[in-house]
Formats: C-alpha cells, sequence, structure tokens
C-alpha cells in the first residue's frame, strides 16, 4: 500500500470514531474534530464518502423533532418510462418549492369545491 493509502484509512478511521463519540457524548471532542480538519482534505476526500459517514449518525432530539414536525413524502421519476417528466423535474430548479405549490393548489382546490 502507498503512503496515501494508509492516510485515506487512517482518515476514516478518526472520522468514524469522531462520529460514533460525538454521537454518544455530544460536544466533548472537538479535539478530535480540529485534527480532522488539519488533515488536508484534497488527499483524503473521495466523492461523498465523508459526508454520508458523518450524516449517517442523527442526534436523538432530532430525530423526535422530525417525527413530531415533519412529514416526509419522496416521488420517483423512471427515465425509461416516464422520460418527459423525469427531465422536467431534473430542470426545476426548486424541487421542494414546485411540488409543494402544486400540493397546496390541489389542497386549495379541494378545499372550495
Amino acid at each position: 500500500m502507498a503512503k496515501d493509502d494508509y492516510q485515506v484509512i487512517a482518515y476514516k478511521v478518526l472520522v468514524r470514531l469522531y462520529v460514533c463519540l460525538k454521537a454518544r457524548f455530544g460536544g466533548l471532542f472537538h479535539v478530535l474534530k480540529e485534527t480532522l480538519d488539519y488533515v488536508p482534505e484534497h488527499k483524503l476526500y473521495y466523492g461523498h464518502e465523508h459526508s454520508k459517514e458523518v450524516n449517517k449518525m442523527v442526534y436523538p432530539s432530532k430525530q423526535r423533532y422530525d417525527k413530531r414536525a415533519l412529514v416526509k413524502a419522496s416521488v420517483s421519476f423512471n427515465r425509461n418510462i416516464e422520460p418527459e417528466l423525469a427531465s422536467f423535474i431534473e430542470g426545476m430548479e426548486n424541487k421542494a418549492a414546485y411540488l409543494k405549490a402544486l400540493v397546496r393548489e390541489d389542497y386549495e382546490r379541494r378545499k372550495k369545491g
């Protein structure tokens, strides 16, 4: 293995350790965070691996808030079956706002009639 490979492995271990410890004990591990910030990311960051690692852990308070306050809906468009819809929605700058406007419009129409 090359030296850079060992650095990548060490960095991934540090990221996982940081995420686990932060989720378990809160913000007590700022020293480890500073260490992670010191590592040159241009050598160690490949794609979205880092962001996926960090986003896997969710604070319990956030989970409770999301369960209580949010309704999530997901819509998938198949490029093979609905190519016109898929390309239309891909062209949207703000997909969430567009879908919310459609739902709001339909809700108002059903409420009146």
